[in-house]
């Protein structure tokens, strides 16, 4: 008994163990202590000059010093190996994540850009630079001062990049582990009041490319909608109430993209009732037949507006507080009960609504549109029209 608990003690360790290794992230390296610091845009010199089988490699360290973007431009300066050798390049942040594909030089191609990097003031960067064989290779950290450019790391709602009304931003989808789609760029903006939003996406300079985006909308209780899914420059237009939202980008592609935002105060305009038929019929009760009444079509203006449905409502006062009819209702077709000049209440109700001899009622209705979340926007309410059947 007692063995067979010490081998389930030591597979346990085991597995444990499994665990722990499977969980280490891949293309991570540790900040060396033996490195040299240099400035942007600054060109620095790599010199190797031993011919060996094991990997050579020169580590510096940059600061960013304002809010912009950088690449590294990488040269073949002089290279003793063979024409397929070649002296490579990384970039990796201070806690040792890569942030850009490897970039290499060699007699078939001396000299090569990266990637585009988004960067905060006072990030600091590593570049290591290899080799196997003999050679020499020149670097600049090519740096651009910007406020119009993302800044990275900005993967979550709690470090999204702000937007400013009607201003692009511009961003990046960098190969992170070999995976650009786990590079998740957060953006958000504030609106105060109810506003026509919009939305501009797509690459920073052409129309039309290799490279996919998805723009997704969220808004602060996590509700989320797709506003993109492109390669190319697109538009996108909302209604939103006032409060905070999220844009999260996830792209495919390594070319640089833009995002704006229009914002403008929306009111969603309030209906004019033409005219309210109220019908009556016929039923038996207590042994006699009665009259009853009930809503059958309430005729509107034509509304210049935008409208989703309407709320209908009918009371037996002017003040509106005691209500035969507190009803919402969907435009869903032309041939629904509810169009955009008419509510045919009848259709909905089976003549059933108001269920009273009284003879005088006060109706009045609002129109509302939807936000992306499906939510209603209301207008303001119609003037009551008082109707006496």
């Amino acid at each position: 008994m007692k063995m067979r608990q010490k081998g389930k003690r030591v597979l346990t360790a085991l597995l444990a163990m499994l665990m722990v290794i499977t969980m280490i992230p891949v293309q991570k390296v540790k900040a060396a202590e033996n490195f040299t610091n240099i400035r942007v845009n600054e060109a620095v010199t790599t010199t190797f000059s031993t011919d060996t089988y094991e990997q050579q490699k020169v580590i510096y360290h940059f600061k960013a010093p304002k809010n912009g973007v950088f690449r590294v431009d990488f040269n073949l300066l002089q290279y003793q190996g063979n024409d397929s050798d070649s002296q490579n390049l990384n970039v990796y942040d201070s806690k040792g994540n890569k942030l850009l594909n490897n970039i290499s030089v060699s007699r078939s191609q001396p000299s090569v850009s990266s990637n585009i990097f988004a960067s905060k003031a006072g990030q600091t960067f590593i570049v290591i630079v290899d080799s196997y064989g003999v050679g020499t290779s020149q670097f600049n950290v090519a740096y651009t001062n910007s406020e119009n450019w993302e800044n990275e790391f900005n993967d979550s709602a709690k470090t999204a990049c702000t937007l400013k009304n009607n201003t692009f931003k511009y961003g990046t989808s960098n190969d992170q582990s070999f995976n650009s789609w786990n590079d998740h760029d957060y953006f958000k903006f504030t609106l105060k009041k109810t506003s026509k939003v919009k939305f501009t996406f797509g690459p920073k300079e052409v129309d039309g490319s290799s490279n996919y985006w998805t723009v997704t909308l969220f808004n602060s209780n996590n509700e989320t909608k797709i506003l993109f899914g492109t390669s190319s420059v697109k538009t996108n237009t909302v209604y939103l109430k006032k409060g905070t939202y999220y844009v999260l980008v996830k792209g495919s592609g390594k070319m640089p993209y833009k995002l704006k935002y229009q914002a403008s105060a929306y009111t969603v305009k309030a209906p004019t009732i033409k005219s309210v038929k109220i019908g009556k019929y016929q039923t038996y009760q207590g042994r006699k037949y009665v009259y009853k009444r009930y809503l059958d079509t309430i005729s509107m203006a034509k509304n210049s507006g935008l409208t989703a449905g309407y709320t209908v409502q009918v009371a037996k006062d002017k003040a509106m507080k005691h209500k035969y009819i507190n009803e919402t209702m969907k435009i869903v077709s032309y041939s629904d009960a509810v169009t955009a000049k008419a509510i045919h209440y009848y259709n909905r109700t089976y003549k059933r609504n108001l269920k009273t001899s009284k003879s005088t009622y006060y109706v009045r209705v609002r129109a509302y549109i939807l936000d992306p979340f499906g939510h209603e926007i209301y207008s303001s309410y119609s003037k009551v029209k008082k109707v006496t059947k």
